[in-house]
This record gives C-alpha cells, sequence and structure tokens, in this order.
C-alpha cells in the first residue's frame, strides 16, 4: 500500500531544508521535497532553489508539527 504524504511546511531554500529534515529524521520522521513552480528549474541551473515543500507521512503530521514547534520556542528562548 502506498504511503500517504501530507504537507508540512514551505522553506526558503535547501539549507532550511535540510535543518527540518535533520531535525525530524533524528525522529525518525521521514521527509520528502517537492520543487514548486519554478524551484525546480532553479535547483538544476542554479545548483540551489527558492521555496521548498516539506512532507512527511500523513500519521506522522501532528508529531512533526509538535517538533518543529518546540524547536522554534527553544530558539527564542536562546
Amino acid at each position: 500500500m502506498p504511503q500517504a504524504w501530507a504537507y508540512l511546511t514551505n522553506t526558503y531554500n535547501d539549507w532550511e531544508a535540510d535543518v527540518i529534515a535533520g531535525l525530524l529524521e533524528t525522529h525518525d520522521i521521514p521527509i520528502m521535497r517537492k520543487y514548486p513552480g519554478n524551484s525546480g528549474i532553479a535547483k538544476i541551473y542554479l545548483g540551489t532553489s527558492f521555496g521548498v515543500d516539506l512532507y512527511v507521512p500523513e500519521e506522522k503530521l501532528v508529531l512533526a508539527k509538535s517538533i518543529l514547534l518546540r524547536a522554534q520556542q527553544d530558539e527564542v528562548k536562546e
């Protein structure tokens, strides 16, 4: 049975996507990236993209959102 993916967030670039992916993967949450619009073309020609949509397995969406929220709150405290 194919896995259903749910939209999590959009990042400005691949670097931000890497940070979020790394955080979630430490919690065994896989990430799928999609490059909307011209972002995919920018990735091909420039080696970087502007705008990356991140998706997680549907059943992990709530957990992923709570992990990101905690990380943001921890960042504000510092």
